[in-house]
């Protein structure tokens, strides 16, 4: 769980913010240039220079020299390159972990919501019993002792380019990596967690849908993750019918990670982008 105990409220709900037309941030993006940090970003949309084609048009730009603008020129013609292709690790090794939200604009397609039940206990010791993972309007689960394996799970995972999660970069994703032999994930992580917390948004995935007018089928309204231990417990003791209702759990969990995603990305485009530069 994202460590929090509250939610600032900071928009409209979620089915208001869709309304509003996307920033592709990933092109408003100057901090992966070489020696770029987010303070000069916002010195060039000030001046005029908001995307990637923006700084290969001008030919002066202030504060820029012209040796460092050829350099520039180099890596943003690399960059656009790159998107074209759709070559995410370009970009992830320029960005920091925390500004992974900005792929997600030009990545959704290639994105997978991913999100684990265990058995209640500390990676290392515990045991995951359900991986749910949704992406391209699929849900594909995973259960132990089922269909749950090392291989299986590359094969899903590994079809897409970017992975989201809810605190999974410091829970799931370490809890996969000592739990099933074998597995290593190095895709970029969107940490719906993190990015809430830049917003000053804090709290458990369960707030944040509340908060954002998130519904959830009345047979699992409610429940948390010792309730998907508890419900595991039945099932290995012979309820099936336990089973079905932590499937319908973690399923739930994973599906409304996407919507988060677009909200906010949205929120963060909008607070960290160049609609306000002057922050």
């Amino acid at each position: 769980m994202c460590d929090g105990k509250k939610i600032t409220a900071l928009s409209r709900p979620v089915k208001c913010m869709l309304k509003y037309k996307k920033i592709i941030m990933l092109k408003h993006t100057f901090t992966i240039l070489p020696g770029v940090g987010t303070r000069f970003e916002r010195h060039l949309w000030r001046e005029g220079v908001f995307t990637w084609e923006d700084f290969l048009t001008r030919i002066h730009i202030p504060g820029v020299s012209q040796s460092r603008k050829n350099i520039f020129d180099r890596e943003i013609t690399k960059a656009l390159h790159a998107l074209e292709k759709g070559d995410i690790d370009y970009f992830s090794i320029r960005l920091h972990h925390n500004e992974y939200w900005r792929l997600f604009d030009a990545f959704h397609k290639d994105a997978v919501c991913l999100d684990i039940e265990t058995m209640g206990g500390p990676a290392g010791y515990g045991e995951v019993t359900i991986v749910g993972m949704y992406g391209r309007d699929q849900m594909h689960t995973l259960i132990k002792d089922i269909n749950l394996d090392s291989g299986t799970l590359k094969d899903i995972l590994f079809q897409y380019k970017l992975i989201i999660t809810y605190y999974g970069r410091v829970f799931d994703i370490p809890f996969l990596h000592k739990s099933i032999s074998g597995l290593k994930v190095d895709m970029p992580n969107y940490d719906l967690c993190f990015a809430a917390r830049r917003l000053n948004i804090k709290g458990g995935l369960k707030k944040l849908e509340a908060y954002f007018g998130m519904r959830r089928e009345d047979s699992i309204t409610g429940m948390d993750g010792y309730d998907a231990v508890k419900l595991w417990g039945k099932y290995i003791e012979g309820d099936e019918d336990a089973l079905k209702i932590l499937l319908k759990y973690n399923e739930a969990d994973t599906k409304n990670l996407y919507q988060l995603a677009e909200v906010l990305s949205m929120m963060l485009s909008r607070e960290y982008g160049p609609e306000n530069i002057n922050r």
